[in-house]
């Protein structure tokens, strides 16, 4: 069993990882707000964001962990739009 100070360290090192995805995430996200200007789209896509959930769900190993992911995804897509939004480029 690992002791508290190895599983920190865990949550750091994981936490670091989050951070850049996260990151590159809301770049991409800018990049496309861009182009979805371009092409006069809408930035909100209910359809796609349907489709990132159940892309989610066939990649989640442990399916009781759904809800939690899709809370968190919540707050992804609002991020995600709001950077959209508001930026020509992250």
């Amino acid at each position: 069993m690992k002791n508290r100070e190895a599983l920190r360290r865990e949550f750091d090192e994981i936490d670091a990882e989050i951070i850049a995805l996260l990151e590159r995430r809301l770049q991409v996200s800018g990049e496309m707000g861009e182009l979805k200007r371009q092409l006069d789209l809408t930035i909100y896509d209910p359809s796609r964001e349907s489709q990132v959930l159940e892309h989610l769900k066939i990649h989640l190993k442990d399916q009781r962990l759904l809800p939690l992911i899709k809370r968190i995804y919540t707050c992804i897509f609002e991020a995600s739009k709001e950077v959209q939004k508001k930026s020509k480029e992250v």
